[in-house]
């Protein structure tokens, strides 16, 4: 095999689960003004920024779900024969299950019903809890290095910035010696790094590997330690 080739292999094995992991998943259930589901439903969701279109019919329980969408603004629109036709333009986060849960109104498809979609309290669809620190706030704040890091210290339940672990941690040099991130009362050690979706944690001091990356990231999630994903953020794209 050519080296070339074999490039592309290495490529394809390590690099799409890598770049799979920043994807989000849009779901939603299609009801009617009764509260009925409604099966055989056309649902699209097109990204803004790309144009890309997918299409999905809903069930028998009138549920849809669209997997592995890359983070970014979506219009949402659900069309039946009998229905006023429903468009939602809703924003999809870094590993966010966002919910677009929509009611049809007797109608016909020519007339659109347009639909604002509010935030959600409660995250029903899993027990993931996190922060998305969204792009304007990584552009604009002012960032010592330009790392990304810092950007945690904005989450709740974080606390940053306090003294070290000593000389064991001074080994590290640079940087790393200095990132102290505490997340939900846990040991720094605790905390568990991922980069693009790649593990990004040095097993010996359970730091980061490394933290170079462009800030023009769209956002960035932070999760509890508890979860064992304390950072990760998409490529631009």
């Amino acid at each position: 095999m050519s080296p070339r080739a074999l490039g592309v292999v290495v490529w394809l094995f390590l690099g799409t689960p890598g770049y799979a992991q920043t994807l989000g998943t849009i779901t939603g259930e299609v009801k009617d003004q009764s509260g009925g589901t409604i099966p055989g439903a056309t649902v699209t969701a097109q990204n803004m920024a790309t144009n890309a279109v997918r299409t999905q019919t809903s069930n028998e329980a009138g549920a849809y779900t669209f997997p592995a969408m890359p983070p970014g603004t979506y219009q949402v629109k659900v069309e039946l024969t009998g229905f006023k036709t429903v468009q939602n333009a809703v924003e999809l986060h870094v590993e966010e299950t966002l919910r677009v849960d929509v009611t049809l109104e007797l109608g016909t498809l020519t007339e659109t019903a347009e639909v604002s979609a509010a935030a959600t309290l409660i995250a029903t669809s899993n027990a993931t809890v996190g922060t998305v620190i969204e792009n304007r706030r990584i552009v604009e704040l002012p960032l010592n290095g330009r790392n990304y890091l810092s950007l945690i210290a904005l989450s709740p339940n974080v606390s940053a910035g306090f003294a070290g672990p000593g000389q064991a941690g001074d080994r590290q040099g640079g940087s790393r010696a200095n990132q102290q991130i505490s997340i939900s009362g846990q040991r720094r050690e605790f905390n568990y790094y991922t980069l693009d979706g790649v593990d990004n944690t040095d097993v010996n001091f359970n730091t980061y590997i490394s933290c170079r990356r462009s800030m023009r990231s769209r956002n960035s999630r932070c999760r509890p330690a508890s979860t064992r994903r304390s950072s990760a953020a998409p490529p631009a794209r």
